[in-house]
């Protein structure tokens, strides 16, 4: 059982969240990049789609007259196992 305080304070938290989702706008753009772009590129799928969102954020800033500060971070991409397939060349755990 939750005191009064607590699920004041869940009330007021589920409030926030439906007003920020609520506030959010997003939107789908189709374009010609699928797989027949993405193969020759000979990168991931997700750093394919890491570098659109990248470009998407740039072209916003520069829309708006802003530059960005700083550099770009990303995580560290291991291209090894896109090489090798999915699991880097190692042998399945069940063989």
């Amino acid at each position: 059982m939750l005191d009064s305080k607590l699920e004041q304070s869940i009330t007021r938290a589920e409030k926030d969240a439906a007003e920020l989702i609520a506030s959010q706008t997003m939107s789908v753009v189709k374009t010609g990049n699928g797989k027949q772009v993405v193969k020759p590129a000979r990168v991931s799928p997700d750093a394919w789609g890491q570098l659109l969102v990248q470009l998407a954020y740039a072209r916003l800033l520069r829309s708006r007259g802003w530059q960005r500060q700083g550099g770009t971070y990303v995580r560290k991409c291991d291209d090894t196992a896109v090489l090798q397939g999915s699991n880097g060349g190692h042998p399945r755990r069940d063989q």
